[in-house]
Formats: C-alpha cells, structure tokens, sequence
C-alpha cells in the first residue's frame, strides 16, 4: 500500500472516530456529566485499583510471551521482556495500525536475544494468536450469558447478535487454522504454496518453528491461561470503574456484556477503536437495561492509554542499548 494511500485510510479513520464520539455526545448518550465522580475523593482509590489491575494484566501478557519464547528454544530475561511488552503496546495504542508494537517485539527478540527474524516472527504470531484466541473465548462467554440473563435475543438484536455471532466464529475458525500446521498434510500443503511457490525459502523458517509451537500443547494451554487471566483482569477493571460511576446495576451489565465489547477491538476501524469500543458499549449496555457504557468505557480507555505511556518511557531509556547490543547483523 502506498503513502498516500495510507494516510488516506488513516484520515478516513479519524473521522469516522470524531463522527462517532460526536455522535455519542450530540445525542446525550456520553455525557460529560457522567464524569463528575470521578472528581470525588474516592476516585484516588478507584485509579490506584485500576492501574495495580492493568500493571497485573501486563505482567501476565509478559509472562505469556516468555513462555512461548522459551517453547521455542531461546531465552528472554522477564525484565527486559516487560519493558517491550509495555513498549509494544505503547506502540499500538499510539499508532494507527496495531502492527508497530508487533515489530518492534520481533526487532527485540533479534537484536537481544539472537532470535532469527522468521522465528522471531513466528513466536510473536503464536503470541498475539493465543491472545486472540483468549479474547474470543471470554467474548463467547459474555455472549452466552447475555442470553441466559436476557432469555434470548429480543427482535431488534437479532440481526445484530447473528452478525456478531458469524463474526466471532468466523474469527475462532481462522485461529484454530493456524493448529491445523500439526497435520503433516496440512503442513506439507502450506509449505509448497506459502513456502516454496508465493514466498520462496525464505518463509520455511517461520512455518517450521509455528509449526513446532503449536505441537507443544502444554506451552498453547498455559499461555491460553494467560491470556483468558489477562482478559478477565481487564473487565474487572471496567466493571470497577462502572460500579464507581453508576452502582451496581451498571456493574452487573459490564461485567456481563464486557467481554463482547472487547470483540470490537478485533478490527482496528479506528485508531485503537476509539469511538467504535465506546459505540458498541452504549449499545449493549442499553440492552442490559443500563446507561453510562461509553462513558465507562471511555474512562478505561484513558487509564490503560496513561498506563501504556510507560511504555514510552521505556523507549526512550533503552532504545540505544538495544541499538548497541545488535548481534542480528
């Protein structure tokens, strides 16, 4: 895709984001009286809460990474590992697609740990697979108890729940798929088209150390754990802050519809979804019979955007030494 293409699609992005936040707060539904608790006292509790969560939630993902680094034969130490980790998703909550961070794990496990780019991708798809994977797991749970709280799908929800449940397994097909390189038939296909006829030798590395991460079940597991722990901490951290600002009604309802807000996040519509994760909110948490979901949202949005800026700083301090002690070439 060239430049302006991509600024393109970025500006087109920006919009759609100023039009949808708009729209939230022309029509009353984000209204920035609902942010008033959050000048109270107690508030100091519920940030320090959020963020020892969100610090949690981080240091699993690292410890997720770090153990599909160490499936694959190679050493990372955790320290380190939690500065890209956070650098990484400084990256993708910053920048306009989700890839930057991605990159910027593989430029580490190469340039710090001697890992091979091709496998260094690899580990890093498996990673962001299993996360994925972990999300579309709580997001089918969240959508089951909708429907066990609500007794079905009332008629207005049904074209939209059809879609978003084509969605989902839509997307769980296409993660199971990457399993499939355990079938040496499946894998011996792939070799010859992706490896040998479209991408050339080069690309063999990258298939053979996939395929040797997704053998090792007990590795997919424990870091599918991760990932699930990961996801829950973060809807604790929403249903915290909706029982601060509204009660527990609207704590209920984020607890129960979180996880298929989350499945919004899947594509990046806009820069980071801001303004798609907050629509999509208002509009299950009025299913719920519950206000205030874009705000809640919104909130939690801008602690785990604070949050990430620690991944900023990490940048900045070791962005040389990375630089010195290159041993990729």
């Amino acid at each position: 895709m060239g430049k302006s293409r991509k600024r393109l699609l970025t500006a087109l992005k920006c919009l759609l984001t100023v039009f949808l936040i708009g729209y939230l707060f022309k029509s009353g539904r984000l209204d920035i009286r609902a942010f008033s608790p959050l000048l109270s006292p107690g508030s100091a509790v519920v940030l320090a809460a959020s963020i020892l969560l969100v610090l949690s939630q981080n240091l699993i993902f690292t410890k997720r990474y770090k153990t599909v680094i160490s499936a694959a034969g190679y050493e990372a130490d955790y320290k380190d590992l939690f500065k890209i980790v956070n650098i990484g998703l400084f990256f993708s909550n910053f920048l306009p697609s989700n890839a930057g961070g991605d990159i910027f794990r593989i430029y580490y496990l190469k340039s710090r740990c001697a890992v091979p780019i091709m496998q260094g991708t690899a580990i890093t798809l498996l990673d962001r697979v299993l996360a994925f994977l972990g999300l579309l797991i709580i997001s089918f749970a969240s959508f089951a108890i909708v429907l066990v709280l609500k007794g079905g799908i009332a008629g207005e929800f049904r074209g939209n729940t059809a879609l978003l449940a084509g969605g989902l397994s839509a997307a769980l097909f296409c993660v199971i798929s990457l399993f499939l390189l355990r079938i040496p038939f499946f894998y011996s296909f792939i070799e010859k088209i992706l490896g040998k006829i479209l991408f050339g030798e080069k690309l063999l590395p990258f298939l053979c150390t996939a395929r040797e991460l997704v053998k090792n079940l007990k590795v997919c597991f424990l870091s599918l754990s991760f990932a699930v722990l990961g996801q829950l901490l973060l809807i604790a951290v929403v249903v915290l802050i909706a029982f601060f600002m509204y009660g527990g009604g609207a704590a209920l309802a984020a607890a129960a519809v979180s996880g298929i807000v989350l499945a919004s996040t899947i594509l990046p519509l806009t820069p980071g979804n801001l303004g798609v994760t907050e629509f999509a909110a208002d509009i299950l948490f009025g299913y719920m019979g519950s206000s205030g979901g874009a705000a809640i949202f919104l909130v939690w949005r801008v602690i785990t955007l604070a949050f990430s800026l620690l991944g900023g700083f990490f940048y900045l301090s070791i962005d040389k030494k990375i630089l010195e002690k290159d041993v990729g070439g």
